[in-house]
């Protein structure tokens, strides 16, 4: 059989397509809550809110 080697193109294209990719994935995480956040509020914080002054 023959041998096949991609062109300049078709890299081009496939990096592209892996780029945008981790874009969007980027954005996801980011805007919406998949991941569970890192840098959460202590409790002590939390419990300073509005249900404590009432």
């Amino acid at each position: 059989g023959g041998s096949y080697f991609p062109s300049w193109m078709e890299f081009t294209v496939t990096a592209g397509l892996i780029a945008g990719a981790v874009l969007v994935y980027c954005f996801v995480v980011e805007n919406f809550s998949i991941l569970p956040e890192e840098h959460a509020a202590k409790p002590s914080v939390v419990g300073k809110g509005v249900a404590a002054q009432a």
